[in-house]
């Protein structure tokens, strides 16, 4: 009726016909049926964490320019920069102004991601730089940080790719990126 909290159907869905799921422990989520013959830890149990939700998070973060010398706005033009963690992987979207101070030729690399990448995993993203920049640039989480650092194709098979600086990327513009990458944080 119209004053239940959770039903059960004949086929043994449940609904919460009002209010929300509430898991009130940390560690604990929805655990989803162990798959162990394909993937996970392989035989025997596999890791509970492999198949339990156990965090669903939204917010919002500000970047800082820690080295190339770029003076970053948050908030630029309204908009926010925005993360989604779902379970261990977070997914982050900014928009970013950069002023018109002055950029210096150190290597460029924005701090403030909302959750450190976990160690020995490296993640690549895209990057949209209003003016400047360099043809083929990306970014690039590093290991066990809250770190990003921007990148281009050296265009040689004998060469490695290079650094982006803060002289790389034009004054009163603004930078819009999306990453997503892996961390060990559990909540």
């Amino acid at each position: 009726g119209t004053n239940d909290y959770l039903t059960v159907d004949t086929s043994g869905n449940v609904s919460l016909p009002v209010g929300n799921l509430v898991i009130g422990s940390s560690g604990k989520g929805i655990s989803f049926y162990p798959n162990l013959s394909g993937g996970g830890s392989g035989s025997g149990s596999p890791d509970p964490r492999e198949n339990t939700l156990d965090d669903y998070e939204e917010g919002k973060f500000d970047l800082t320019c820690p080295s190339g010398g770029l003076t970053l706005t948050n908030n630029d033009a309204g908009y926010d920069s925005h993360y989604v963690k779902i379970g261990r992987f977070v997914h982050i979207q900014f928009y970013v102004g950069i002023g018109s101070g002055t950029h210096s030729g150190s290597a460029l690399e924005l701090d403030g991601l909302p959750f450190d990448a976990a160690p020995n995993m490296y993640s690549v993203g895209t990057i949209d730089f209003g003016k400047g920049g360099k043809k083929g640039a990306y970014m690039r989480i590093n290991t066990n940080t809250n770190n990003v650092e921007f990148l281009y194709s050296s265009e040689n098979a004998s060469n490695n790719r290079l650094q982006m600086v803060g002289t790389d990327i034009g004054t009163s513009t603004y930078m819009i990126g999306t990453l997503t990458y892996y961390t060990d944080a559990d909540n």
